[in-house]
C-alpha cells in the first residue's frame, strides 16, 4: 500500500489568471444587466408570475444574501405577461345597510373620476335643489294642492260647528296646564257652561242633565271623528307635498346623474346612482332645510352629515399604470396588508367610524399584480400568516378594524367582501418551506410553486465573466474606485472560497458586494486609483480580524498550553482531531486531542460523550460504525473482546458530526498496537464500515486552523493534515497556507482509505492479508490483531476463573445445606443429598 504523498500547491487552491479576464480595469466592460446563475429558481417564477390559475402563489427558498429579492423584482420587472392593466376599487355606501359599505370596481383612473363626480354631485345639491322649490309653478301647485286639503278639512269643521250649535252646544278650548284640547258644552243664556257646574246648581232635574250628558257624549264621538278626518286630510297633503317634491326634483336628479352614468359603463355604477337618487327623493326634506341669510359658510362636504354619504372612497387608485401592480412590503403587520377601519373622536366623545375611513392593504394594492413580502417580517406579525393563506384560499379580503388595544369596539361596520386575484411571492428559506408544507393542511393549495435559489454556481467562465460584470455594475451604482484585473481576479477567488469548493462560486452576492466597499476603502486609504488584489486581499484579511476574537482566545489558550495539542512527537492512542466552530459570523476550525484507551473487557467501544450526555446522533451513529469496523476487519474468524474508551479531551460542549471516524479509528488502532501516532498530524474524515473516507464539511477552515496552531509554535516542515481525497475539489486555502506548503514547511494530504491515514500517522505499514488471511509481521493491523487475541485469552482465562470461583462457591453452599437438613432429624444420610455437576449448578 504506498503512502499517500503530499498535495501540490495547485490542488491547495484554485487561482483565477488575471489575464484570463480579457480587461485591465472592470470599467472597460460593457454594462450586463441579469442574474448570474439561478436558472431554475428564474424558471419557476417565470411560470408563477404568468400563470393565472388558482393557488400558483410562489415560494421562494435559498440562503439569504443570494440576491432573492433583487431576481424577484428583475423577473417581475421583465416577464410579460397577459394580466393587463389594474383596475380601480372604491368603496361606496350601502343605503339598505349603513354597516355593508359596497366595493366597485372600475377601470385605471375610473376611481378618482367617479368620486370627483359624485362630489361635484354633492356640492350641486346644496344650492340648486332648493331653487327648484322657489319657481312660480312648484309654488303654484303647492298652493293650490294646500288650499284644497285645507278647504276639505275646513268644510268638515264649519259642518262639526253647525251640528253643535244645533244641538245648544258650543265648542270651547279647555285649558289643561300648557296644553289646551277642544270640548263641546251646553249653551246656557249665551254662555258655555260645564255639567258639572249644573249638577252642582241644582237648577235642572236628572232627566234634563241625563239627556245634555247624552247629546254631549255624541258630539264628543262625532268630534273624534272629525279630528280624525282632518288628519287624514293632512297625512293627503303631506303625501301629496312629498310627491310633488320628488316630481319636481326627479327631473333635475336624473339629469345630473343620468350624465355620471353615461361615462361609465359598468352595472354597479348604474345601480348605485339609482339607489343614490331614491335615497335622496327619501330623504328631500334634509335638503330643503332652510338656512339664516347670516348663518356661517357651508361645512365641508365631509363634515355635512347630510352629503357625506354621497360621496365615495377611493380605495385602490391605479391611475396612470400600464402594467400589473408589484408592491413589495416591507413591513407586512396586519394594517399595511389587509388595510384597516380607522376611527375618528366626534363631538360627543365617541369613537366612530363609517365607509370614508375604510383604508386599503397592501394585498390590494397588489390586486391584478404581484405582492412580494418576506415570511419571517410576516410570522412575528400576530394573525398575518393565517390571514394571509385564508385570503389566497378564499380570493377575498376582509377589512375589518385590527385594534387589539381597543378592548371593545365602537363600531360595527363590516364592508362587504372585496375580490382579489392577487399572486403573492413569499421569500423565505428551505426549513420554513418544509415545516409549512408539513404542519399547514392549506399550503400546498396556495404555494404550488417554489423558486428554489442555489447558494452555488458552476465556476466556468461564463459565470466568471458574469461575476465581473457585477463588480461593474456594483461599482458603477455606489460610485466605488474602480479595481483591476488583479482585484476582480481577487474577488472571483474569494466567491469560491465562499462557496467552499474549487469549482463553484458563490452567489452570496450581498458578501461580495460587502468585500468590495471595504476594498474600496483601503484602496482610498492607500492613495490608489484602482483597487488591486493587495486591497481585496487585506479587506478579506480585515473582516475576519474583526469577528475572529473568539478564535484568537482559543488559539492563545492552546499555544499557552490551557488547552493541552501537541503538534510534534508522538503519543500513543492520541490523534489530532479536527472541530469546526460556527459563531454565526465567523467559522473557524482548530484541533482537538481525541485519546483513546483499550483494555480487558467485553464493553466494546465506549464512547465518553455519549455516556456524558455531551453527544448528538450523528455522533452516536459515527460512533456505532466504528464497532462496525473493527468488526469486519479483525472479527470475522472470532469474536473481539476488549475494552475501548474514546473520549474528546477538554471538551466542554456538546460534539456531533461524525468528521472523527478516522482519527477515532486511528486512536483505537494505535492504543491496541502500542505505535505512537506522530502528533506532528492532524486529521478530519469520516469513515464506513469498509474503510472508506468520506467528504467532511468545513475542510478549510479545519486545516487553516492546525496551520496556525503550527506557525504559532514554529513550523517544523513535518507537520500536515489528512483530509478526505473526495474534499480535495473544495479546496480554496490561505495564501499563506499555501506558501508555507509550497514551501515544504506544511503539507495536506488526500487519504481514499483508513489504511492511508494510519500509514501516515504511525508510519508503519499497515499490512493486507495474504492467501492465508495473515497479517504481514510487525505491521499495524498484524499488531492489532495479535492484541485483540492476547486480549481475548485473557479474557477466556479470566472467565474460567470466575467459572471456578462460583463452582466452588456453588458447592460450599450445597454442603452447607445437606448438613443443615441432617441436624433436623433426617434418618437419611447418603451422599446423594446434593450433587454439584461439573459446571458448578445445582441438580
Amino acid at each position: 500500500m504506498n503512502t499517500p504523498t503530499p498535495l501540490s500547491p495547485d490542488q491547495l487552491r484554485w487561482r483565477c489568471d488575471p489575464d484570463s479576464l480579457g480587461f485591465e480595469r472592470v470599467d472597460e466592460l460593457e454594462h450586463r444587466k441579469g442574474i448570474i446563475g439561478q436558472d431554475r429558481a428564474i424558471a419557476a417564477l417565470e411560470l408563477g408570475i404568468t400563470l393565472r390559475d388558482k393557488g400558483y402563489n410562489i415560494f421562494v427558498t435559498g440562503p439569504s444574501g443570494s440576491g432573492r429579492t433583487t431576481t424577484v423584482k428583475h423577473v417581475l420587472g421583465t416577464t410579460e405577461t397577459d394580466r393587463g392593466e389594474p383596475c380601480d376599487i372604491i368603496i361606496v355606501n350601502s343605503f339598505h345597510d349603513k354597516d355593508r359599505p359596497r366595493p366597485i370596481y372600475l377601470p385605471a383612473g375610473k376611481g378618482n373620476a367617479f368620486a370627483r363626480d359624485m362630489e361635484e354631485f354633492a356640492e350641486s345639491l346644496r344650492g340648486n335643489l332648493a331653487q327648484i322649490y322657489q319657481g312660480e309653478d312648484f309654488k303654484a301647485r303647492r298652493k293650490t294642492a294646500v288650499e284644497a286639503r285645507q278647504e276639505e278639512e275646513k268644510a268638515i269643521i264649519q259642518a262639526f260647528e253647525e251640528e253643535v250649535k244645533s244641538h245648544n252646544f258650543a265648542l270651547v278650548q279647555i285649558s289643561m296646564g300648557q296644553f289646551h284640547r277642544p270640548e263641546v258644552t251646553p249653551m246656557i243664556a249665551g254662555e258655555p257652561v260645564q255639567i258639572e257646574r249644573l249638577e252642582q246648581e241644582g237648577k235642572y232635574d236628572a232627566a234634563e242633565l241625563k239627556k245634555m250628558k247624552e247629546t254631549q257624549h255624541e258630539l264628543r264621538n262625532r268630534l273624534e271623528d272629525a279630528f280624525r278626518k282632518s288628519r287624514a286630510i293632512q297625512r293627503k297633503l303631506k303625501k301629496e307635498l312629498v310627491d310633488l317634491e320628488k316630481e319636481f326634483a326627479r327631473p333635475f336628479l336624473s339629469d345630473v346623474l343620468g350624465d355620471i352614468r353615461d361615462d361609465y359603463d359598468n352595472d354597479q355604477i348604474k345601480e348605485y346612482l339609482e339607489q343614490v337618487q331614491e335615497n335622496i327623493l327619501t330623504h328631500l326634506r334634509l335638503f330643503l332645510e332652510e338656512e339664516a341669510e347670516d348663518e356661517q359658510p357651508d361645512l365641508p362636504l365631509q363634515d355635512d352629515e347630510r352629503y357625506r354619504p354621497y360621496l365615495v372612497n377611493v380605495l385602490v387608485d391605479n391611475e396612470g399604470k400600464t402594467r400589473p401592480p408589484v408592491v413589495v412590503e416591507t413591513s407586512p403587520n396586519y394594517r399595511s396588508l389587509f388595510g384597516t377601519i380607522e376611527k375618528v373622536l366626534d363631538r360627543g366623545g365617541v369613537w366612530r367610524s363609517d365607509f370614508l375611513h375604510i383604508r386599503a392593504g397592501s394585498v390590494l394594492k397588489a390586486n391584478g399584480g404581484y405582492l412580494v413580502i418576506h415570511l419571517a417580517d410576516a410570522m412575528s406579525e400576530p394573525g398575518v400568516w393565517q390571514a394571509l393563506v385564508r385570503t389566497l384560499k378564499n380570493q377575498h379580503v376582509d377589512i375589518q378594524s385590527f385594534d387589539p388595544l381597543f378592548l371593545v369596539s365602537t363600531s360595527a361596520i363590516k364592508p362587504e367582501p372585496i375580490e382579489v386575484t392577487v399572486r403573492v411571492i413569499v421569500i423565505g428559506n428551505s426549513y420554513s418551506h418544509h415545516l409549512l408544507n408539513t404542519y399547514d393542511p392549506d399550503f400546498q393549495s396556495v404555494f404550488k410553486v417554489k423558486a428554489d435559489f442555489d447558494s452555488v454556481i458552476p465556476r466556468d467562465e461564463q459565470n466568471v465573466q458574469r461575476y465581473a460584470s457585477f463588480i461593474r455594475n456594483v461599482v458603477d451604482a455606489e460610485s466605488l474606485t474602480v479595481p483591476d484585473k488583479t482585484g476582480v481576479a481577487r474577488v472571483v477567488e474569494y466567491g469560491a472560497r465562499l462557496a467552499g469548493h474549487g469549482a463553484k462560486l458563490s452567489t452570496l452576492f450581498s458578501a461580495i458586494a460587502d468585500i468590495l466597499r471595504e476594498s474600496n476603502y483601503w484602496a482610498k486609504k492607500d492613495g490608489a486609483d484602482t483597487v488591486r488584489a493587495e486591497h481585496v486581499g487585506r479587506a478579506v484579511r480585515e473582516k475576519e480580524i474583526r469577528v475572529a476574537l473568539p478564535e484568537e482566545k482559543m488559539q492563545e489558550a492552546i499555544t499557552d498550553g490551557t488547552i493541552h495539542v501537541d503538534t510534534t512527537g508522538g503519543v500513543v492512542g492520541q490523534i489530532n482531531g479536527l472541530s469546526v466552530y460556527d459563531l454565526g459570523d465567523h467559522r473557524f476550525g482548530k484541533p482537538t486531542r481525541i485519546t483513546s484507551q483499550t483494555a480487558l473487557g467485553n464493553s466494546g467501544i465506549v464512547n465518553i460523550e455519549r455516556e456524558a450526555d455531551f453527544s448528538g446522533r450523528t455522533f452516536n451513529k459515527a460512533a456505532l460504525i466504528l464497532d462496525g469496523f473493527f468488526r469486519s476487519h479483525f472479527g470475522q474468524e472470532e469474536p473481539i473482546s476488549m475494552y475501548a474508551s474514546i473520549a474528546f479531551e477538554q471538551s466542554y460542549g456538546e460534539v456531533d458530526g461524525d468528521s472523527a471516524s478516522v482519527a477515532e479509528i486511528a486512536a483505537i488502532t494505535s492504543s491496541l498496537s502500542r505505535l505512537p501516532a506522530d502528533q506532528s498530524f492532524a486529521v478530519t474524515g469520516s469513515a464506513d464500515q469498509y474503510g472508506n473516507v468520506q467528504a467532511v464539511g468545513g475542510i478549510n477552515e479545519k486545516i487553516e486552523g492546525f496551520f496556525d496552531i503550527c506557525k504559532a509554535r514554529t513550523l517544523t516542515g513535518k507537520q500536515g493534515v489528512l483530509i478526505p481525497a473526495p474534499n480535495v475539489s473544495d479546496l480554496m486555502l490561505r495564501e499563506d497556507v499555501v506558501e508555507a506548503c509550497a514551501a515544504g514547511q506544511f503539507s495536506v494530504h488526500a487519504v481514499e482509505r483508513v489504511e492511508d491515514a494510519l500509514a501516515i500517522l504511525l508510519g508503519t505499514p499497515v499490512g493486507e492479508r495474504d492467501d492465508e488471511g495473515v497479517f504481514p509481521e510487525e505491521s499495524v493491523f498484524r499488531l492489532v490483531e495479535d492484541r485483540l487475541r492476547e486480549l481475548g485469552e485473557r479474557m477466556k482465562e479470566h472467565n474460567k476463573d470466575i467459572l471456578s470461583e462460583l463452582a466452588e462457591s456453588v458447592e460450599k453452599d450445597g454442603g452447607d445445606k445437606s448438613a443443615g437438613e441432617s441436624s433436623e432429624g433426617s434418618t437419611d444420610k447418603g451422599d446423594d443429598d446434593t450433587n454439584v455437576n461439573a459446571e458448578g449448578h445445582s441438580n
